[in-house]
């Protein structure tokens, strides 16, 4: 019996006018889905006078777009005059970072000491990835330079950084990117902290982190217990401020499996349960471990950065449905006290979160903390709800 012959697939290098064409085809492409929804939102926006809350289900239910997507494309409408003027950017920006350059010219290269080995950063020792660079000079006492909105809006600062998030870009004076510990270094994480995961997913954990100088700040200023438990616990920034003050987190819960990682791998005592917080039942756990002093955590949402655009009951916004788990969780374990971290865009919700909290029997001080206040190296604003329990009557009210 003869054996079949695999079919070696070659590598075809496809032409430069073809090339030319299929970036030409994804600029209209892009054009033709920008445009479209500029169109909606403005018309949306056109009849703004006669828009309430409920027109957007409805407009979402007779054309099968979803309610996030229109508002989307009337935010889109209502933020530029001129559609034109967008694409253009923006295509020059995806061109820039996303798409091959169709007129340069796919040949064999030598490697050039000063300018390819200037893209490496170190993994660890011995160990490096390509990152993001710019061939510009710039001054000695530039601390940071921004690049994360691309060519035509390059940002420098000179007197702290920006806020650290997981899409951000900075390189340094020499234009090439900051290292994972690097980055690191700016959100105030020891030099010993441990991080698991790819590069990418080592730079969400950083970016989405809470500060640990920020932690010890809000914590020492408000919190007396030491036993607690943590949600939407991310790799572990808001308990390294807890440990340096004597605190014990004993569980704690992310849904993603390389937070979970690190923050087991730097708090090896605390029980770390990796999980959909949606799937867990608080009063198993709650008879499992027993009592806790206090609740932390910083529930992701979304819909917050929508907050004062327009007065959705956040609670029913389903991007907003985590923060219904920490209450949840608040209301089985009574602590005598919780704190809950979030963006500053929360804060246009503040009236409705306390009327939550205060239905628990839980008193409320809401704060808003920027680094640079603090000590921190960089401008980040975040916004803390701390709730103190009130003493619980026999008639089941609160004093």
């Amino acid at each position: 019996m003869k054996k079949k012959k695999k079919k070696i697939l070659k590598q075809v290098l496809k032409p430069e006018w073809y090339q030319k064409l299929i970036v030409d085809l994804k600029k209209i492409q892009f054009e033709t889905i920008v445009k479209g929804k500029w169109t909606i939102g403005k018309r949306i926006l056109e009849e703004k006078e006669n828009i309430e809350d409920k027109t957007f289900d409805e407009i979402s239910k007779d054309t099968g777009i979803s309610k996030t997507e229109i508002f989307n494309c009337y935010q889109f409408a209502k933020k530029f005059d001129s559609v034109e003027q967008f694409i253009d950017k923006s295509w020059r920006y995806i061109v820039h970072r996303i798409l091959p350059d169709p007129d340069k010219k796919r040949k064999g290269t030598i490697i050039d000491e000063d300018s390819d080995l200037k893209k490496l950063n170190s993994y660890d020792e011995n160990m490096y990835h390509l990152t993001q660079t710019i061939d510009k000079e710039f001054d000695d006492d530039i601390l940071c330079i921004d690049i994360t909105h691309g060519p035509d809006d390059i940002r420098i600062y000179k007197e702290y950084y920006p806020t650290v998030l997981h899409v951000c870009t900075f390189v340094d004076k020499n234009g090439k990117e900051f290292s994972l510990r690097k980055y690191a270094e700016v959100q105030d994480f020891p030099y010993n902290f441990k991080f698991v995961g790819t590069r990418d997913e080592i730079k969400r954990q950083i970016g989405e982190a809470v500060d640990p100088i920020m932690s010890e700040y809000i914590l020492t200023k408000y919190i007396v217990g030491k036993k607690y438990i943590e949600l939407f616990a991310g790799c572990g920034g808001f308990t390294v401020g807890a440990e340096k003050l004597g605190k014990k987190c004993i569980w704690c819960n992310d849904v993603n499996r390389y937070s979970g990682l690190s923050f087991k791998m730097n708090f090896p005592e605390t029980e770390v349960n990796i999980n959909d917080i949606k799937k867990l039942d608080e009063k198993k756990i709650h008879n499992k471990i027993g009592d806790v002093d206090f609740i932390m955590g910083g529930p992701p949402c979304q819909g917050f950065s929508l907050a004062g655009k327009r007065k959705l009951e956040f609670k029913t916004d389903k991007r907003n449905s985590l923060y219904l788990d920490f209450v949840r969780f608040v209301k089985e374990f009574k602590p005598k006290q919780f704190i809950m971290e979030n963006v500053p865009m929360i804060i246009n919700y503040k009236e409705d979160i306390i009327k939550d909290f205060e239905k628990e029997g839980y008193e409320i001080i809401v704060e808003k903390v920027n680094g640079l206040d603090i000590g921190m190296k960089q401008k980040r604003n975040r916004v803390f709800f701390i709730g103190n329990k009130k003493e619980e009557k026999k008639d089941g009210r609160y004093a």
